[in-house]
């Protein structure tokens, strides 16, 4: 019995599902290495799966179709818990876009900001 809650806890069974909403475009690659130490971070906690469309849309150049990326964005925010925002979005016009959906749609939405990844977990104690 514990042996199968180790491997249902390793396989994601219960990990909070977490949209990781960010900016992109402006600085693409600083901005996409700013949310990989985010995922990772919160992957390594254990009890969350990081749903990043930065990562999971990474084909996608991000001077296209902003339209079908947005729609690409809320299929996968549909399968969110929450969606936690990071960096400066209210400068971002597919940030404040998510909150707007995910607001709309009833799921809980935390916003964190700019934070250094030291000191993400006192941030993420604070919000949620």
């Amino acid at each position: 019995m514990e042996g199968e809650k180790v491997l249902y806890r390793s396989a994601g069974v219960n990990k909070k599902k977490v949209y990781i909403a960010h900016p992109l475009r402006g600085d693409v690659k600083g901005n996409i290495k700013k949310a990989s130490e985010i995922c990772e971070y919160l992957a390594s906690r254990g009890d969350i799966l990081p749903l990043s469309p930065l990562h999971t849309f990474g084909y996608l150049d991000p001077t296209g179709d902003q339209l079908n990326a947005m729609q690409l964005c809320f299929s996968l925010l549909d399968c969110a818990d929450e969606v936690w925002v990071f960096g400066k979005y209210w400068m971002s016009e597919g940030c404040i876009a998510e909150i707007a959906y995910a607001n709309c749609r009833g799921i809980k939405t935390v916003l964190i900001g700019e934070v250094d990844i030291d000191r993400l977990e006192k941030k993420i104690i604070e919000v949620t």
